[in-house]
């Protein structure tokens, strides 16, 4: 639709036809009704009269501006001015903001609050989206612990996973958490099989270097494939990429404390 839907005056004042009013001089005009926002006029400016309007109101019949209040000189009855009026002052014609039939959104935008001003002003209560990707998570190691709860013997507390939660959730991302999977295989290989069923992505934090128990890249072969591991960067080295039954997969080395820079993967 239209915005405004109709002619709309963007001030407070009145409404008349320049037209007709001519140019310099004095001008004293009937006041013969008012339009308001959501209550507009019956009564036709012109011939004389003029309609007493609000911010935001329909433009009677027969105006074509608008006089500021603060420019005129007001009776019960007649208003007085000496003002010259143009051909649609302070008005806002129907379609000013956007003209029926134009684009407000299209298809692949993710949708800001102002997207969303844009519908409602339309009209517009449903659209059709995509939803959001589904990422899996889920850090591997001994010798993880989840913050708030007693640490035990040689264990730190996992960071990684809560860093990624809150930078995928930014993108928009629904986030499915695996937690904290023990250095054991077979756990291992039936997480990320969980993952591959009820996730889009799959992030994974620690298990991909070279040592004795890192056991997640040769499950991902195992499940999947690996299209390719370890980078020209430190820290972060061993990074992975690949998939699992299709399912797009990404594992990230573990940190011991925070990245402190976005050289860190995680």
């Amino acid at each position: 639709m239209s915005l405004p839907p109709f002619d709309a005056s963007a001030m407070d004042g009145y409404a008349v036809c320049a037209r007709e009013l001519g140019g310099d001089g004095r001008k004293r005009l009937q006041v013969a009704g008012q339009s308001l926002a959501g209550h507009p006029a019956g009564e036709t400016a012109g011939a004389g009269k003029a309609i007493r309007i609000f911010t935001g109101a329909p433009m009677p019949a027969g105006a074509d501006s608008v006089v500021l209040q603060d420019d005129v000189l007001a009776s019960e009855a007649t208003i007085e001015f000496d003002e010259s009026v143009r051909v649609g002052q302070h008005v806002r014609p129907a379609g000013n903001d956007i003209a029926k039939g134009g684009v407000i959104g299209r298809a692949g935008r993710r949708l800001t609050p102002y997207d969303l001003a844009w519908l409602a002003a339309c009209g517009i209560g449903t659209v059709r989206v995509r939803r959001r990707v589904r990422v899996v998570l889920l850090s591997t190691g001994d010798e993880l612990a989840e913050p708030g709860m007693p640490l035990g013997e040689a264990q730190i507390y996992d960071s990684n996973r809560f860093a990624m939660t809150r930078l995928l959730e930014g993108r928009g991302s629904e986030i499915i958490d695996l937690g904290c999977v023990p250095d054991e295989p077979d756990q291992i290989r039936s997480a990320l099989e969980e993952a591959a069923d009820v996730g889009d992505i799959i992030v994974t934090s620690g298990g991909v270097s070279v040592g004795d128990a890192d056991y997640v890249r040769d499950l991902v072969a195992e499940l999947g494939s690996i299209d390719f591991w370890r980078i020209a960067l430190k820290p972060g080295k061993p990074l992975a990429v690949g998939d699992i039954q299709g399912t797009p997969f990404s594992a990230c080395p573990a940190t011991r404390s925070p990245p402190s820079s976005p050289a860190s993967c995680s």
